[in-house]
């Protein structure tokens, strides 16, 4: 009578824990590398539809009203008496329009312009912030609050802040 003997290809020893470590890599990389590449999917969509890839990202984490940048970064390099600006984009990712109320400031010398209008739905507006320099060129760090009728978001705080470049 004749044996048949199957053979498998199964190694022995150190080399097959190194091929079976590795196999067991290879099943860790595809949930490790699919999220960081579906999150840097959204950032770059976000940043190719709305010029800020932190725009999705604050969408994604419930607000409706995101005001892009937050801080308006200014030069007071123009000295005593003079004026320079700072621009806010408020995006409305509401499914309402939203009517942008007034603003507060911490000091006289912030003038905001483009207020009192109303953002359509996934719509933007531009909120310009001019700062009238009273002492030189010293540097800036004011606070800005924004008044919306958006029931969930009544107050937006934003910043005003720079140095002189030299």
């Amino acid at each position: 009578m004749l044996q048949v003997v199957r053979r498998t290809r199964r190694a022995s020893g150190v080399l097959g824990v190194v091929g079976a470590m590795r196999n067991q890599r290879r099943r860790w990389v595809i949930p490790l590398i699919l999220p960081a590449a579906l999150l840097a999917g959204l950032a770059t969509c976000g940043w190719v539809s709305f010029g800020s890839a932190a725009v999705p990202f604050q969408y994604l984490s419930g607000r409706s009203i995101i005001v892009n940048p937050r801080v308006g970064v200014v030069d007071t390099s123009g000295g005593l008496g003079s004026v320079t600006r700072a621009k806010f984009h408020i995006i409305n990712m509401a499914a309402k329009p939203l009517r942008l109320i007034g603003t507060q400031s911490s000091c006289t010398c912030l003038v905001t312009g483009g207020l009192s209008a109303t953002v359509q739905s996934w719509g933007r507006h531009e909120l310009d912030v001019a700062i009238h320099l009273k002492d030189g060129d010293r540097p800036v760090d004011e606070t800005l609050i924004l008044f919306a009728d958006d029931g969930r978001m009544q107050s937006i705080p934003l910043s005003v802040r720079g140095a002189a470049s030299r």
